[in-house]
């Protein structure tokens, strides 16, 4: 289970560090940090509740993007 954990982190933070650096995403982002927490929110029974739309809005909101 952790070296499933590790896979999606790594792949997360490819994303957010890729957008960070093409200027997609808040240059001041703490990418470990929000790695985390857009893992746990994903992963979470909670996530279910609602639509992947409103999910990515969230998130894309929560990185600085322009949703």
């Amino acid at each position: 289970m952790r070296d499933h954990v590790v896979l999606i982190e790594d792949v997360l933070r490819t994303i957010v560090a890729d957008g960070v650096t093409s200027g997609d995403f808040a240059a001041d982002l703490d990418v470990d940090a929000t790695v985390r927490i857009i893992n746990g929110l994903l992963v979470g029974s909670s996530a279910k509740r609602y639509s992947r739309e409103a999910l990515e809005g969230f998130v894309l909101r929560g990185l600085g993007a322009r949703a």
